[in-house]
């Protein structure tokens, strides 16, 4: 399987390429709550001012040294459409099997360790067998050390495959 990942450095303060609505109003929601930092505190971020979009929105606690990561809370249609709840789960655990999981957990890496926001498009079979597209975006969340100690994100697993045909002109990459 290829994988088409598109990342976006928030340096620039520029909008990144995201094709999601729901994806667009979540970071346009953490882009407001961050102001001039960095990034967003975890007691910034208010679930209740966000409702249509925690179906698709996760939480994952950043452990450090080594750096790894557990989801806390997994919205639930990311879960339908995953198979299965993985709230608790260590993310190299949820994508063992997933034929981007160095991709994946190199997004997650980055998000963390750089503190940029970052967009990806993936495909890959479900836990149900089902094949799907998505786009994720992984948005760094500071603790009071000034280290990420969470990250906020969101996954649209309904991409049109017009878009994911354009992005495959692009790249001249083809995902089977």
């Amino acid at each position: 399987m290829n994988v088409i990942p598109l990342r976006f450095d928030d340096s620039d303060r520029g909008r990144p390429e995201i094709w999601s609505a729901r994806l667009n109003e979540l970071f346009d929601y953490w882009h407001a709550k961050r102001g001039r930092r960095a990034a967003a505190t975890r007691g910034q971020i208010d679930p209740s001012d966000i409702p249509a979009l925690l179906p698709i929105v996760f939480l994952v606690d950043v452990e450090h040294d080594p750096l790894r990561f557990r989801f806390r809370l997994v919205g639930t249609e990311f879960c339908e459409k995953f198979g299965r709840d993985f709230t608790g789960a260590r993310l190299e655990d949820v994508n063992r099997q997933h034929a981007a999981r160095d991709t994946v957990i190199g997004d997650y890496e980055r998000c963390a360790g750089d503190v940029v926001p970052v967009v990806s498009r993936n495909a890959f079979p479900n836990d149900m067998g089902v094949e799907w597209r998505y786009e994720h975006l992984l948005l760094p969340l500071l603790g009071d050390d000034g280290r990420v100690n969470m990250l906020l994100g969101g996954m649209e697993i309904r991409i049109p495959i017009r878009e994911w045909r354009k992005l495959e002109e692009l790249h001249g990459a083809r995902p089977s």
